[in-house]
């Protein structure tokens, strides 16, 4: 029998969450009261995963629109984590407001990227961003009129230890 989405959800909150040291939203976020997935003293994060390893990821707008809002509501920055659904560190990426997080200085930017925009929100192909990408880049990007920040977790978390 197959598992339930909510299965993979947990695995892939509670992979981000323990490899950043952040904590878990206890219900997912479920309740009025206690927002997002995952969420440290300055973030609340959003986390979406698939049942099955894809070649392509998927941000969608209504999904940012809503962890935006909650964090606001939070006082803290909001984060999209997104997967290929793996549920792995090394195939999650995320995406939040460059304005919010980090110095501009502290990323080398790679201005070529495989980014498909939809009116759902955008996508790229897992593989050849990862090999775009490598070590320590990001792109930038403007996304629903914010200027925004996609990146792999590995480098998210090394840029947070030197912020």
């Amino acid at each position: 029998m197959d598992k339930p989405t909510k299965f993979y959800s947990e695995k892939q909150e509670n992979l981000i969450a323990g490899f950043l040291g952040w904590k878990t939203v206890a219900a997912s976020g479920a309740r009025s009261f206690n927002q997002g997935d995952i969420k440290s003293d300055r973030f609340l994060g959003e986390c979406k995963t698939h049942t099955e390893s894809k070649d392509t990821v998927f941000f969608l707008s209504e999904v940012w629109k809503k962890i935006n809002m909650e964090a606001f509501s939070n006082s803290r920055r909001p984060i999209l984590f997104v997967d290929n659904g793996t549920q792995t560190v090394e195939n999650t990426w995320c995406i939040f407001n460059r304005n919010l997080v980090l110095q501009d200085s502290a990323i080398e930017y790679e201005k070529i990227a495989y980014i498909r925009y939809t009116t759902r929100g955008f996508n790229f192909n897992h593989d050849k961003m990862k090999s775009l990408l490598g070590d320590m880049k990001a792109i930038r990007l403007d996304w629903l009129n914010q200027p925004m920040v996609l990146m792999n977790l590995y480098t998210f978390k090394q840029i947070l230890a030197e912020d």
